[in-house]
């Protein structure tokens, strides 16, 4: 596979296929032994080092056409959001504009996590919200089909050419600049890795506590209100008209609605701290988003930040 070109990441995947195949095939006593057995097959890290720099950022949220585009790159690049299971599946009631968090549900993992909103998506959301029609749901609206090829003409605007895995490079560049400053485990819950992935960038002493404390929220917290103090007023008005918003026609169509929300349509922050991370029940197949844009075998075991 590999005189013919592949990757040996894509070679390492097809042998861990091919060793789980024959290993079921010995515990069926079909074969007397697998010879694929001591082949290396453990997951690296692919090949792929592209980072969107916060300049870059900037280019192509000025190329974007329109404001939900601007919504959907800014939730990719500025909050490493799945696409689009996790960015078409938030809504208004998930954003709490006073702690400036999102909450987003991960289809892939089963999971919720809190995020931290960035100044540039902060900003982002607000222009969002004030365009959104009155009884508006969800943040992105726009269709799930044809996202690449659009995304590929906005980055031509921008003047930039498009890379490998256009939208999980963004979410690894998202990982790679809060990593810089915040402490490697917080960022890893913050992007929604799996427990063995992010305990691997732990050390041996520290592994387990791979949660996010309110210390980890409080690092970025002080650049978003330098940037955004003066909005805290428009904040505070924007969370009010959200629990007029958050209840159109026919009902509370608010995916999560809880008791004690007091009409604000944002979660309770503590009710979130308790429940981030803790396995939800299954969601319908309407409930659900689309397909992942990296969609993971279930035996890959990788320590890399590609998850």
């Amino acid at each position: 596979m590999l005189a013919d070109g592949l990757a040996e990441a894509t070679a390492r995947l097809h042998c861990r296929n091919a060793k789980t195949i024959f290993r079921d095939a010995v515990e069926r006593e079909l074969l007397d032994r697998s010879p694929f057995a001591k082949l290396k097959s453990a997951a690296i890290a692919a090949n792929r080092d592209r980072y969107v720099t916060p300049d870059e950022t900037s280019a192509i949220i000025e190329a974007c056409p329109d404001v939900q585009w601007r919504v959907l790159f800014g939730l990719m690049r500025l909050g490493g959001l799945r696409c689009p299971s996790e960015t078409h599946g938030i809504t208004w009631g998930d954003v709490d504009w006073e702690r400036r968090l999102l909450s987003v549900y991960a289809s892939k993992t089963d999971r919720t996590r809190l995020v931290p909103i960035m100044p540039e998506l902060f900003e982002i959301l607000q222009n969002a919200f004030d365009e959104a029609e009155e009884g508006a749901v969800q943040i992105v609206t726009l269709s799930r089909y044809n996202l690449h090829r659009n995304f590929k003409k906005i980055l031509k605007t921008a003047g930039l050419e498009p890379w490998e895995d256009l939208f999980q490079t963004l979410r690894r560049s998202c990982e790679t600049q809060l990593a810089m400053t915040c402490p490697q485990h917080a960022v890893s819950a913050w992007v929604g890795h799996s427990q063995r992935v992010s305990e691997r960038s732990l050390p041996p002493s520290h592994r387990g506590a791979i949660r996010p404390c309110d210390e980890s929220h409080e690092t970025v917290r002080p650049i978003r209100w330098e940037r955004s103090g003066k909005r805290s007023s428009t904040a505070r008005h924007r969370s009010a008209r959200l629990g007029r918003r958050q209840v159109p026609r026919g009902g509370d169509q608010r995916r999560n609605p809880r008791p004690g929300d007091g009409g604000s349509g944002c979660r309770s922050i503590e009710v979130l701290r308790s429940r981030a991370f803790p396995p939800l029940r299954p969601r319908t197949a309407e409930q659900r988003g689309g397909r992942d844009s990296n969609p993971q075998p279930p035996d890959r075991q990788s320590g890399t930040l590609s998850n």
